[in-house]
């Protein structure tokens, strides 16, 4: 054997015992809990608070503040507007246009420019339109992610139905989660997902259109069986998860295909609505209710089952995640979608 030869042959052993030593890094980082993001406090959390305790009684119709403020956002930031008109498509949309509105006015008002509009609301304003360039959803990355989940409303709505939740509150922790995978795969977006208009599959620490953890999936199913668990839904959410005999054989393998097929995201949505809904049913028997908290479910999905500590005032935050250069903690971009708009003709924004 030549010298050549046996230089070649020896980088080949090389790359290969790098690789196999970057996978299996990964793979006992996966194990260890390694991968975990800390997660951090959101940064408007006290104004969470305010919203939910100063909540408003409002007639079936629109209230005249209500439509003059919608006036001055869709002078002041026309992206946050389109959404908040897409809600007057909804019967009786006066209760929901408010709360939305309110929702909106948590980051809106910290705007000089906002409040000496609102403060005129009608007249010859001094500014022109113009969107926030580092608001999400003025970025090409939102107006692909439109489309791609709209391709999936059915579903999303089936998978919401089977596990009694909210498909709006589903689709508000699929949009964070896929703002994250386009923002930080630039070229992957660039190359593939804005072109095709399809939503990002991951396959290596979390899996899926809802980057679910393996460990997290498995204690979805456990919980369904599990009479003593408090996240225990009830016997007839039991079965929804089951795996069939040639399935059962390798559980590990199945799960795996269930959340990253690429044709069909029906379990990977299935699974995160019903990790949504133990999380509610967790609360719930803890003597707090946080059904129409989506911050906080938010927040929960992405810290994960065992960061969940029923209280009676839970912070807002998770995982940070920079978008068009301003920076969201995961349960905050959760919430300004949920109360956007956007999207409310495929998964209507409701208000217990």
């Amino acid at each position: 054997m030549s010298r050549k030869v046996k230089v070649v042959l020896n980088i080949l052993v090389l790359l290969l015992a790098m690789a196999g030593l970057f996978f299996l890094g990964g793979f006992w980082a996966l194990r260890l809990g390694l991968t975990k993001t800390a997660g951090k406090t959101d940064f408007y959390d006290r104004y969470f608070i305010g919203f939910y305790q100063n909540k408003k009684t409002v007639d079936g119709m629109a209230k005249a503040d209500d439509l003059c403020k919608l006036a001055v956002i869709s002078r002041f930031q026309p992206s946050v507007a389109r959404g908040l008109f897409e809600i007057m498509d909804q019967a009786n949309y006066g209760v929901v246009l408010n709360r939305a509105i309110a929702a909106q006015e948590i980051y809106l008002t910290q705007s000089e420019d906002y409040r000496q509009a609102l403060s005129v609301c009608r007249g010859d304003w001094n500014f022109s339109a113009q969107n926030d360039p580092a608001d999400w959803r003025a970025l090409p990355e939102w107006q692909t992610l439109r489309e791609a989940i709209v391709k999936d409303a059915e579903v999303i709505n089936l998978a919401a139905q089977k596990a009694g939740g909210d498909a709006r509150l589903l689709v508000s922790v699929l949009t964070v989660e896929q703002l994250r995978l386009f923002t930080s795969e630039r070229e992957v977006f660039k190359q593939i997902f804005q072109p095709l208009k399809i939503l990002g599959t991951q396959s290596k620490f979390s899996w899926g259109v809802m980057g679910m953890k393996e460990e997290t999936a498995e204690m979805v199913e456990n919980n369904l069986k599990d009479k003593n668990s408090p996240f225990y839904l009830g016997p007839q959410f039991e079965n929804l998860l089951d795996f069939s005999a040639t399935e059962a054989t390798d559980k590990e393998s199945a799960r795996f295909l269930r959340l990253t097929d690429q044709h069909d995201h029906s379990h990977a949505y299935l699974y995160a609505a019903l990790f949504l809904k133990q999380i509610m049913a967790q609360w719930e028997r803890a003597g707090y209710n946080i059904d129409d908290r989506p911050e906080i479910l938010a927040t929960l999905f992405n810290l994960g089952f065992a960061k969940s500590a029923p209280k009676a005032e839970p912070a807002v935050g998770g995982a940070e995640i920079e978008i068009g250069g301003k920076v969201h903690s995961f349960g905050g971009l959760a919430f300004q979608f949920y109360y956007s708009g956007e999207l409310a003709n495929n998964f209507p924004l409701k208000i217990n």
